[in-house]
């Protein structure tokens, strides 16, 4: 099976600059821009989880395991600036 997911862009502007944010078709954020320029992005899985990050402060993946009171996130940081 093939997902097509298709991005829709919004953008606010104002003296101080312009904001973007890009949500995919579930609603869910995958690149945001501030004012200054810098972009994160957001990677998702199937499920919908979080799998990894990009932001100014570094790369970031997510994994995810089963316990006994539901899933569990662990973080690993990839690099930083």
């Amino acid at each position: 099976m093939w997902w097509v997911v298709t991005r829709s862009s919004t953008s606010v502007a104002d003296t101080a600059g312009t904001i973007t944010t890009t949500t995919d078709r579930l609603g869910r954020v995958v690149a945001y821009s501030d004012v200054w320029g810098k972009t994160s992005t957001a990677t998702y899985n199937q499920g919908g989880e979080l799998v990894a990050a990009s932001t100014p402060a570094g790369n970031y993946a997510y994994t995810y395991t089963a316990g006994s009171r539901g899933r569990h996130c662990h973080t690993q940081q990839q690099d930083h600036f």
